[in-house]
């Protein structure tokens, strides 16, 4: 089975999102899809290394589409002619929690525990 992922791959993962997925310049799709071509290894996910990959750029692209980092949140509230808002706080996870903030790291993150394996010297 090819192990190696296309743009495709990632859009037809992040479904949810695939149209904002569609401004991306092709730069931006190939940042994406080498990123988790090259860090994702054969010798480390072994069968689930394509659906690795596949979640791993999702994840990336998820969170580049998304509002950049620090930016928080606003919401706002109108009442008649009164209005207030607030910029909420910023879930900044640390960055081995990083893949938790989007459903596709959380799948990535699941085959990553299931592939690891303990070093044992004895």
């Amino acid at each position: 089975m090819a192990s190696t992922i296309t743009w495709e791959d990632v859009k037809n993962t992040a479904i949810e999102i695939a149209d904002e997925l569609d401004a991306f310049t092709p730069q931006q799709e190939s940042l994406v899809v080498n990123m988790a071509n090259r860090r994702i290894p054969v010798s480390k996910f072994g069968d689930d290394t394509f659906d690795a990959r596949r979640y791993y750029a999702a994840h990336q692209a998820a969170i580049a589409a998304g509002p950049s980092a620090g930016e928080g949140t606003t919401s706002s509230e109108t009442i008649g002619n009164v209005s207030t808002g607030v910029t909420l706080a910023v879930n900044n996870p640390t960055p081995d929690k990083n893949f938790l903030s989007t459903v596709y790291g959380r799948e990535y993150w699941n085959i990553l525990q299931a592939n690891y394996q303990a070093f044992y010297v004895g």
